[in-house]
């Protein structure tokens, strides 16, 4: 379903339009200090996971943060092309989700860092797109959309996420 359907709409209006080019300029900022953001990112989703979990191998700390840029990078660029959901893990998060099997580490002892994340890419999203914009009408217009566009790919990435470590599991227990 497009963000145009789920707006009410048969076909993508003129104005949808204007605020889809609205969004990519937002992405475009966002990327033009995507390594700055990343690092911050991985800052906090690394203090929640020590504050809950306990500290990570060096390999897993590694492999986590592959992840995280992969699914920042994959989630702007759904936003930039429209793309809809993944079918399938980009190959750092299948990755780290083996690594987690391998150490025998639930996906659920990250379900508070993998909150941190999203609720940090979001409010990250809606600074740069004030920053971006100034107009607050055209910025909620464009948060409204963007979150539209990736309305369940969190949980699609953590579903496709589970479904690797549970097969990762069964592979290294011989079913």
């Amino acid at each position: 379903m497009t963000v145009a359907n789920l707006l009410g709409m048969n076909e993508p209006t003129p104005r949808l339009r204007f605020v889809w080019h609205m969004v990519a300029q937002v992405v475009d900022e966002m990327e033009a200090e995507l390594d700055r953001f990343l690092a911050d990112l991985e800052d906090r989703v690394l203090v929640r996971i020590k504050a809950t979990d306990g500290e990570l191998s060096t390999e897993l700390k590694e492999a986590l943060s592959r992840g995280i840029q992969a699914g920042v990078r994959d989630a702007l660029a759904r936003l930039r092309s429209q793309a809809a959901l993944p079918h399938e893990l980009p190959p750092e998060l299948i990755e780290l989700a083996r690594l987690q099997a391998g150490s025998r580490c639930d996906p659920g002892e990250f379900a508070d860092a993998w909150l941190v994340a999203q609720e940090v890419f979001w409010n990250r999203f809606a600074l740069v797109a004030e920053l971006t914009l100034t107009d607050p009408a055209r910025c909620r217009q464009v948060v409204r959309v963007a979150r539209l566009q990736l309305s369940g790919h969190g949980a699609r990435l953590s579903r496709l996420f589970r479904s690797v470590w549970e097969a990762e599991n069964a592979r290294a227990a011989g079913t």
